[in-house]
């Protein structure tokens, strides 16, 4: 009985030292008020900073015509060559579509974040029917690589587990880093 009462009671203690430090600062991880434009400026920055380091993992998916997923990679850092999909054997995502050209488009980031970036392809990345040179993503867009649909979603890093492309069950962490960083590849 005693040991059910001590854990309630270090419970409460904690409960009432959040609330002091959320009432204090005016809740966890921001910046007082009184810091300006100053805290102000911060605060985007370190807002961005845990986009691109924490939520920084992306997935792609291949789709049928009927909206299946037939394929699934996920993207984690791109690092300084970018993510590349194509039909080619040096891509990251290889489509094999007669559609897609060798090298068709082009994953990367910048201080701004996450963009698509088409690499000259004989077929164009159209989104919503328009065709993009370029473009932010965006979680859960479709674009198409000449006539194959690809969905762009953020991957949940909070998962413990995913599915590779072989149907294995891997642990996001093992092997996988979560980098910051500025791609080789610039915006036009």
């Amino acid at each position: 009985m005693s040991s059910l009462l001590g854990q309630i009671t270090v419970i409460l203690i904690l409960g009432v030292i959040i609330f002091v430090i959320t009432r204090v600062c005016g809740g966890l991880g921001k910046i007082p008020p009184e810091m300006g434009e100053l805290g102000e400026e911060f605060q985007e920055v370190k807002d961005r900073m845990m986009e691109t380091h924490i939520m920084g993992f992306w997935k792609i998916e291949v789709l049928d015509s009927k909206g299946n997923v037939v394929k699934r990679k996920e993207i984690g850092d791109v690092g300084t060559k970018g993510f590349y999909i194509g039909r080619g054997r040096m891509c990251d995502l290889r489509i094999r579509s007669s559609y897609v050209s060798e090298k068709h488009a082009v994953i990367a980031s910048d201080e701004k974040g996450f963009f698509l970036k088409d690499c000259g392809s004989r077929n164009g990345v159209y989104y919503k029917n328009k065709k993009v040179h370029q473009i932010d993503l965006e979680d859960r867009m479709t674009l198409y690589l000449g006539n194959v649909a690809c969905r762009i979603s953020r991957a949940n890093i909070m998962d413990d587990f995913s599915r590779n492309d072989e149907g294995h069950t891997r642990v996001w962490g093992s092997g996988t880093q979560v980098k910051g960083g500025k791609s080789e590849i610039k915006r036009d």
